[in-house]
């Protein structure tokens, strides 16, 4: 089932509907018997705005690290429409 706010987003009532915090981590190992690409792991920070059932708004912020490469820094924002 979807989730819903307890009050739908409406400007002039200034209900700002729902908000949920996320947070993940998760990692990756690429290394098999013949390739040695080493391990990704990445920490997942978010917070989703549900401004009725139907809309919801995310916004993340990704710190991924693969050993022996490097860092790098991700920044994602989207919209969900559910019909």
């Amino acid at each position: 089932s979807r989730v819903s706010p307890r009050k739908n987003y409406n400007f002039r009532t200034r209900d700002w509907g729902g908000w949920e915090i996320a947070c993940r981590y998760s990692s990756l190992d690429l290394n098999d018997s013949r390739i040695r690409a080493g391990k990704l792991s990445d920490m997942t920070v978010g917070v989703n705005w549900y401004l009725n059932p139907n809309v919801r708004m995310m916004c993340n912020l990704i710190r991924a690290d693969l050993d022996g490469v490097g860092d790098s820094n991700i920044g994602l924002m989207r919209v969900q429409l559910d019909f």
